[in-house]
């Protein structure tokens, strides 16, 4: 199995107004956390993500996240939230 890796930047903001921010710029706000961890605010380019998913789209993968200035993490693709607007 080839190894997944996805690079992200930690974030400072939360809140509505600023996911809306990161997506304009075309990143996808994200939260890291494990069992007895602080949670890490975190975005990762849309384009990387979305490449990700093309990989295995129905299965839950093993991603080794890299976060500038921190740690390498492994992690799995919990759940990606999508909301859908009529038009």
């Amino acid at each position: 199995m080839k190894e997944l890796k996805i690079k992200a930047q930690l974030r400072e903001g939360r809140g509505k107004s600023e996911a809306k921010k990161l997506r304009q710029k075309g990143e996808i706000p994200c939260v890291i956390y494990g069992h007895g961890e602080p949670a890490i605010s975190a975005s990762v380019k849309e384009k990387d993500f979305l490449s990700l998913r093309k990989r295995n789209p129905y299965g839950v993968e093993v991603v080794n996240i890299e976060i500038k200035g921190k740690e390498t993490f492994w992690s799995l693709v919990k759940s990606v939230h999508v909301l859908f607007l009529m038009l």
